[in-house]
């Protein structure tokens, strides 16, 4: 089942987040989109209406860089 991302597509579109060496952009994951969509989006990505969210992935999934990409992009928008 593949989840719709319409906030986190709009935010990669509209922004550059890139690390030192790394272009988030050019290398996110559909997982990841998915992490950065429950931040972006406030809501739990099953549709429950949730407001917490536990991420539980495999090491170097790249969790820690999709919440910090998501945080930063609220902070900066104020949203």
């Amino acid at each position: 089942m593949k989840i719709p991302t319409p906030y986190t597509d709009e935010v990669l579109r509209l922004f550059t987040l890139k690390t030192e060496s790394v272009s988030l952009n050019d290398n996110v994951t559909e997982g990841q989109k998915v992490i950065m969509e429950t931040i972006l989006g406030r809501k739990a990505p099953d549709g429950s209406g949730r407001k917490r969210a536990h991420f539980l992935a495999h090491t170097r999934f790249g969790k820690s860089m999709a919440v910090g990409a998501a945080i930063a992009v609220r902070i900066v928008t104020g949203k």
